[in-house]
């Protein structure tokens, strides 16, 4: 990473002078984006005075910075931008490599002029950092101090990383202007010395719980310059999400931003984080094409009635090209697999070429290709044999395309090698790029993001991507990156991260997974994939949790999701009773309206949020266990003047609990909303009893602050059992500090002003019909009086917590006419009260 920077100290006389000063404790890849990173300005105005790091900012004047951060507000507000990052380079940069790598940290050393710009400004250069940091290692490894010595060392480490992190993240909130160059150096420098402290001093969960910070990457990672970055490089924001949620380590993000694509002119300006909608276009019209241009070769076609009879006896087709002499055309026969048979299965894009929707055809050039890449595997003078889906599945008629589909499993576990051919990847010589680069060009590739081929790579034996100069094995591979992770320092977080896409690629099938996969492993591994067949979606799950494939093939394609769920329960560890809390869109048939329609529309990796007890499977709906809370909103007297005052947003609403808490409810996701239903007015229909299912069991008394639930209205309840039909998934949470004051206090005014004789005034004037006119005119003067009666209230308010509430709640513009507003919503009964908790072994049964 060539990150670089400028400005006047004093400290340094003797600064190096190099060409191109470069942030080198990044690693970048071989085939790099031109032009690459640029420079980190050198923004301090002073030296660090070397003490202690904790206490810098005391020794500055600036000890309120520590207030911003507890407090989360912006730090330092009255400080200029420019001010600000010369201050956290000089303490979070310089500081920081000070106080934790002592007296093997020499500040003349990270800081070079750039001669190559012929201004002489000073910069940032890390050339050197990553051995001093692993010499920092070796001595510690190498120590004789005690382990109570060490964990205190330990300690105080892990507590400046924490404020550090803390610190660079109140910045990407609150300054959205200070230097992203700046901003990249300090949290990859935290990072790296993250992944070394751990290391240094071996902390293991089977030892004690890691105190350092593990999410640096997040502080960047939506960081409006890192995505216009990616955006730039050729990715599409469907690609940036899905690495979001991929790879934990910013120093992968950095890779990838720099990393030369296949495809990076491509442009992505109408696509979204969902889906990349050029590739979708891309897919529709796709059909068989010519591996070579300007080719006009023969389509080749198979005896599909040989296929047919070969699948008809369970068995298995396979193709034999064999180059004709002396015309050099290929014959394309079709034999039955035997038990010794040695194939290669190909897995591939069908929008690369491969793929024909119309016919069980290919070009002549595409097969030539083919075997051309497939005899290497073969011993010379036996013909190669292959496996093509496009081949060896029959379009036509039905029945025959059902037998192939019931078997999709056979060709790859059977097959002595899996060839993934993938147009990206072709483009690179594998011949040079480190085991890193090719690992991570494989994990972005299309084929990555394709739904078919995650089965088709997890089952293969022997798993192989074919560059443009050989094929490159993915244990082989792993082994490669397992070994940079015990060697290199510098590139240790990268390896983790590539570690983890193969193992979540290669751990389905094989006895080191543990058995079976269970749902939520077969969806995390499918976030960032598509499929153009919705269809296809319940047939590759079933396939993943080793499910009976024919009896979602014996039906309608429209209802196969519904049949899916019906097996669901034979799956391992079945089906988690969190399901119902997913906010993505459900199907609608009676019983299954609990159940997500697709897992493809996971916008998270879940996880760990899905391995919950399994629920039971009924006909009315799925039985779950949780706790949960009543919930309606407050009777209030008729003729109240609703439409006189604006409302609140209704995209929550604040509920009370009778010890005088508050909690804010919101709807988690769009998928659910009926015909614009808001939480306010289903809350309003009283022919329902509604309650809140929550996913965690959740104090009342304020140790928890956030969960989620689901908002249910009662049907029927037998045996202990309560039959409940889903509404709207809910983000619950706990209001505390400042702002639960601020909604107490103008509750309780609320209560005064609906004793007040003006209440009964409304109330009487909507019983009374004294004519449209009049009464118009009558509210209009009511209104007048309520609110000279309500400011008169406010104004008279002199309680301390709300008198101090307020005069932080004043800062904010028109606070005063915001909090009067609140009050009238609480007085119109637009909030919801709680009602006592239910226990977490209360049963229900959810539709």
């Amino acid at each position: 990473m060539k990150l670089c920077a400028t400005s006047t100290s004093s400290q340094l006389d003797t600064i190096a002078k190099c060409e191109q000063p470069d942030m080198e404790h990044l690693h970048l890849p071989k085939n790099v984006v031109t032009p690459g990173p640029g420079p980190v300005p050198y923004m301090c105005t002073k030296d660090y005075d070397g003490g202690p790091f904790l206490t810098y900012p005391a020794r500055e004047g600036k000890s309120s910075v520590l207030d911003d951060v507890s407090e989360r507000r912006r730090l330092l507000p009255n400080t200029p931008t420019a001010d600000l990052e010369a201050f956290l380079q000089t303490w979070l940069f310089f500081g920081l490599l000070k106080e934790i790598l002592g007296d093997l940290f020499v500040a003349s050393q990270f800081i070079c002029v750039d001669l190559s710009s012929g201004s002489s400004q000073r910069q940032l250069n890390t050339t050197s950092l990553n051995s001093i940091v692993q010499d920092w290692l070796n001595r510690l490894q190498a120590s004789s101090d005690s382990n109570h010595q060490k964990e205190a060392q330990y300690d105080h480490i892990a507590q400046c990383l924490r404020l550090t992190s803390v610190l660079e993240s109140n910045v990407y909130v609150y300054r959205p202007d200070f230097n992203y160059q700046i901003m990249a150096c300090l949290t990859s420098v935290g990072e790296l010395l993250s992944i070394a402290t751990e290391k240094a001093y071996q902390i293991s969960k089977s030892v004690r719980k890691n105190e350092c910070p593990t999410t640096w990457a997040f502080i960047l990672d939506l960081h409006p310059r890192s995505v216009e970055l990616m955006k730039r490089h050729g990715y599409c924001p469907s690609e940036i999400h899905r690495i979001r949620n991929t790879f934990i380590f910013l120093s992968t993000s950095h890779f990838l931003t720099w990393m030369n694509r296949a495809d990076a002119t491509a442009s992505h300006e109408h696509c979204n984080s969902r889906e990349c909608l050029l590739r979708l276009n891309n897919l529709r019209p796709y059909g068989a094409q010519h591996w070579l241009n300007d080719c006009h070769c023969p389509d080749l076609t198979v005896d599909i009635a040989n296929v047919i009879a070969i699948l008809s006896r369970g068995g298995l087709p396979l193709l034999q090209m064999i180059q004709t002499e002396p015309s050099h055309e290929l014959r394309l026969d079709v034999i039955e697999a035997s038990p010794s048979s040695k194939y290669v299965a190909i897995s591939h894009v069908w929008s690369d070429g491969l793929g024909n929707p119309h016919a069980n055809a290919l070009q002549q050039c595409q097969l030539q290709h083919l075997l051309d890449l497939a005899r290497p595997f073969f011993r010379v003078g036996t013909n190669a044999l292959i496996w093509l889906d496009t081949l060896c599945c029959p379009l036509d008629p039905p029945e025959a395309r059902t037998m192939a589909l019931n078997q999709m499993k056979k060709p790859y576990t059977d097959s002595a090698f899996v060839l993934v051919t993938d147009s990206s990847l072709y483009k690179f010589r594998s011949l040079g790029l480190d085991a890193i680069e090719k690992a991570l060009l494989i994990v972005t590739s299309p084929w990555m993001r394709r739904l078919w081929t995650l089965q088709e790579g997890a089952l293969a034996s022997k798993l192989l991507f074919q560059f443009r100069d050989t094929a490159v094995d993915i244990r082989e591979l792993r082994d490669e990156v397992l070994d940079i992770c015990s060697s290199d320092l510098c590139r240790l977080h990268l390896a983790w991260d590539v570690l983890l896409a193969i193992k979540n690629l290669r751990d389905f099938f094989h006895p080191f997974a543990g058995g079976r996969p269970d749902l939520a492993t077969a969806v995390d591994a499918l976030q960032g994939r598509s499929v153009t067949v919705p269809s296809d979606e319940p047939l590759l799950i079933a396939g993943l949790l080793q499910l009976d494939t024919s009896h979602l093939l014996d039906g309608p394609e429209s209802s196969r999701m519904q049949r899916l769920w019906s097996l669901m329960p034979r799956a391992p560890k079945g089906i988690p009773m969190s399901i119902i809390f997913r906010h993505e869109s459900r199907l609608t048939q009676p019983g299954y309206r609990w159940a997500p329609q697709s897992f493809l529309e996971f916008q998270d990796v879940v996880g760990e949020v899905l391995r919950t007890a399994p629920a039971l499977l009924t006909p009315a709906g799925l039985e779950v266990r949780f706790a949960a809370i009543p919930i309606e909103k407050p009777i209030v007297p008729e003729g109240l003047p609703i439409n006189f005052w604006n409302r609140f947003s209704e995209d929550g609403i604040y509920c009370r609990h009778a010890d005088g808490t508050w909690w804010s409810l919101f709807v988690k996701g769009t998928s659910l909303h009926r015909n614009g239903t808001t939480l306010h007015t289903l809350l309003g229909d009283r022919s329902k009893r509604y309650v809140v299912i929550l996913s965690d069991p959740f104090r009342l008394d304020g140790s928890d602050q956030f969960t989620t639930g689901l908002l249910v209205h009662y049907e029927d309840q037998q045996q202990g059992v309560a039959t409940v039909r889903s509404d709207l998934p809910l983000g619950i949470l706990r209001v505390v500090g400042v702002k639960g004051v601020l909604l107490e206090a103008p509750w309780k005014l609320s209560r005064l002003l609906l004793e007040d004789e003006l209440t009964g005034q409304f109330t009487t004037l909507a019983i009374h019909d004294e004519g449209q006119q009049k009464r118009d005119h009558a509210y209009a003067a009511l209104v007048a009086s309520f609110e000279r009666r309500l400011d008169a209230m406010v104004e008279s308010i002199d309680e301390g917590p709300v008198l101090d509430a307020l005069k932080v709640y004043n800062q904010h513009a028109n606070a005063i006419s915001s909090f009067k507003r609140r009050i009238k919503d609480f007085y119109l009964g637009r909030y919801a009260n709680l009602g006592t908790m239910l226990p977490s072994d209360t049963r229900w049964c959810v539709d």
